[in-house]
């Protein structure tokens, strides 16, 4: 288990890298200095909309999933308490 986790993680983190470069490279190669801005000169104008609605998309993603994640948690600590559940 302990393999496939691993190289998992490494894959993740390489792709990353990959990632964080190529948006380094076309930034560079642009001038520019946000998603939007980057997105304009490398795709199109019209649509630059697009990295900023992503961006937003995965930070409510990631808001919602640890919200579900500490309401798990606290309803598992009041079933352990005996408390009474609120939902």
């Amino acid at each position: 288990a302990v393999f496939p986790s691993t190289f998992i993680i490494a894959f993740l983190g390489l792709l990353s890298a990959y990632t964080f470069s190529s948006l380094g490279k076309v930034c560079s190669e642009t001038g520019a200095e946000s998603y939007e801005q980057a997105w304009s000169g490398s795709v199109s104008p019209k649509t630059s909309f697009i990295p900023a609605t992503a961006c937003v998309a995965t930070c409510f993603a990631g808001v919602l999933a640890y919200t579900l994640i500490i309401g798990d948690t606290f309803q598992s600590l009041a079933l352990t308490f005996k408390l009474p559940a609120i939902v």
